[in-house]
């Protein structure tokens, strides 16, 4: 059965493309005054093409969360620059209050709404957990959550302050999420109808030899990374958003019987058999997954069977309990009756 993943993008190359818009540093070491003008336009576009993309939906919580915090900064270095002031009569005039607390308001949105949409995805349906729980889990910083609950509940946290939280968040961003995707091969050219030129058929194959082999290979690492991936967080779906969307099922099937044979944990070896039973029949979820929840299912019907007999133990109790409390306070004889009474008419003895 195939299975669609539905993205805001057209393709891989347009979602690397924003990455290097938003992250020109790491991949340009230039920074010339025009170079450092240049990237600025490519975030101000980037963050107008995120915003088409959270109207297309589907877009990941990341993707929109670096938009925001690239635009709180874009506006904050705009009316810090001299053509962000306005000259009237010789003289000029600066918003500094309005500019101060709006400024402080779109970095305070901004880093809310990163840090909120990123622990309420990890949550546990199980239990409830505190936002300092999941942050360990995924290792962001404590100083993100109480920044959150300042900004959410308290006076807004100084212009500095959100400042450098703004550029620790899309720092901490890159690592999590932006760094781990691949660049994409590039495309063989063709000529015509996609016919090779003679002198070029055989350095096509071993081309086409050499692209199939670093994609298994990659494939390969891939899948390991999922099945070594504890409990069922974001990155563990991206994982296997990425590996069901870039790879065939043919593919899938062969990687996954090579680490059942090699595996040596057992746990892994549980993980790939599933895995490698859900893609050969179609089936959505994870196998390992769902024999937890019917064992916790299990767990929880017996729990609520033994509530249910403590509660009938504890009413069976209270009904003795008033039943010997009556016979305490009552009279200490009975009525005996050796027939069943009749009833007479009044005045007949």
């Amino acid at each position: 059965m195939v299975q669609y993943i539905f993205t805001p993008w057209r393709n891989r190359s347009e979602l690397l493309q924003i990455r290097r818009e938003f992250y020109p540093e790491h991949f340009s070491s230039s920074s010339s005054p025009s170079q450092q003008q240049q990237q600025s336009l490519s975030k101000q576009k980037a963050v107008a093409r995120v915003s088409v993309w959270m109207h297309r939906g589907s877009c990941p919580h990341l993707v929109d969360s670096t938009a925001l915090l690239t635009a709180a900064i874009l506006s904050d270095e705009l009316f810090s620059s001299p053509s962000g002031r306005r000259e009237e009569e010789g003289e000029y005039y600066y918003a500094v209050s309005a500019h101060g607390y709006a400024i402080r308001a779109a970095y305070s949105a901004a880093f809310s709404r990163f840090v909120t949409g990123l622990l309420d995805s990890h949550q546990e349906k199980a239990r409830k957990m505190s936002m300092y729980e999941v942050a360990k889990a995924v290792n962001l910083p404590a100083t993100f959550v109480e920044l959150r609950h300042q900004a959410t509940h308290e006076m807004l946290p100084s212009v500095s302050k959100l400042r450098r939280a703004a550029k620790e968040a899309l720092g901490w961003i890159w690592e999590f999420y932006w760094r781990g995707l691949k660049e994409e091969e590039e495309d063989i050219e063709v000529l015509g109808d996609g016919v090779k030129m003679d002198g070029e058929k055989e350095k096509g194959k071993e081309e086409e030899q050499y692209q199939e082999g670093s994609v298994e290979e990659r494939c390969r690492e891939t899948v390991k990374r999922y099945l070594a991936e504890e409990g069922a967080g974001l990155r563990k779906k991206m994982l296997r958003a990425a590996i069901l969307g870039s790879y065939t099922t043919g593919m899938l099937l062969g990687v996954l019987t090579e680490i059942e044979e090699t595996a040596s944990d057992g746990k892994i070896l549980r993980r790939a058999a599933g895995f490698a039973q859900e893609i050969s029949e179609g089936t959505e979820g994870d196998t390992g997954m769902k024999m937890e929840v019917e064992m916790e299912t299990k767990e929880v019907e017996a729990v609520k069977e033994d509530d249910k007999m403590e509660v009938e133990v504890e009413e069976t109790r209270v009904e003795v309990t008033k039943v010997l409390k009556s016979l305490k306070t009552g009279p200490s004889w009975v009525l005996y009756e050796e027939r069943e009474w009749v009833p007479k008419p009044i005045g007949v003895v």
